[in-house]
């Protein structure tokens, strides 16, 4: 699932992560995909559950999306500091239509609604974000990490 997100962001402009690993502090997270542009960040959580999302398992996934997406804005921010303004949004998806599309201002979709977001992640801009200033080359990240995770494959 983490694959075919990466790709259809990729296809969509956007510059992708598949499974960022991020030490910050005394924080240690796992990002599914983390999809950019210069001014966006949506910070991506997979889910492949067997059933339709509710109750409390949804709470619980929703509240550490929002967790791991506040992170990886604070790490970008303490890296690459700057005055443009980029918004960072959680989103979660699923193989099946969840019980509420809105939770604690986190969308939560069927992974067939991937399309329109990425065609239109304006309309996220209502839920849950975190805005920082950062540099223009704060995607420079994104970069180096595919890269540095290319070579510690090969090895």
């Amino acid at each position: 699932m983490e694959e075919f997100v990466s790709a259809a962001c990729g296809m969509a402009g956007f510059q992708c992560v598949r499974d960022l690993r991020l030490k910050f502090g005394q924080k240690r997270i796992q990002v599914d995909v983390v999809a950019a542009t210069p001014s966006l960040c949506l910070v991506i959580d997979c889910k492949r559950w067997k059933r339709r999302l509710s109750g409390q398992a949804l709470h619980q996934a929703v509240l550490r999306c929002v967790e791991r997406t506040k992170t990886v804005a604070e790490y970008v921010a303490g890296n690459y500091p700057g005055e443009n303004l980029v918004f960072f949004m959680p989103l979660m998806l699923s193989l099946y239509e969840a019980d509420r599309r809105v939770l604690h201002g986190v969308f939560v979709l069927s992974v067939d609604a991937l399309t329109s977001v990425v065609r239109s992640p304006e309309q996220l801009l209502a839920g849950s974000t975190v805005g920082v200033k950062l540099s223009p080359s704060w995607l420079d990240f994104l970069e180096s990490y595919n890269l540095n995770q290319s070579r510690l494959k090969k090895v």
